[in-house]
């Protein structure tokens, strides 16, 4: 089945890619904020969305609760 061979394709490519960042994942925020990849892959923290640019795109305010305005 052609779609399930193209899932299982892209999902080892993917898992291959981030399999690097694992223990940086893992090992928690302050490791998260030191490194540039990790930090910037970052779009929600905490509840928080931490991305202007989706707050923008959505019509949201800046400040949590991010209510649309």
């Amino acid at each position: 089945h052609t779609p399930s061979y193209f899932w299982e394709s892209a999902s080892r490519s993917i898992s291959a890619a981030l399999i690097v960042y694992l223990t940086e994942v893992l090992a928690g925020k302050k490791s998260w904020e030191n490194n540039a990849t990790i930090n910037n892959a970052i779009n929600v923290l905490e509840g928080v969305v931490v991305k202007e640019v989706i707050l923008r795109f959505q019509h949201r305010e800046e400040e949590y609760p991010h209510l649309i305005n």
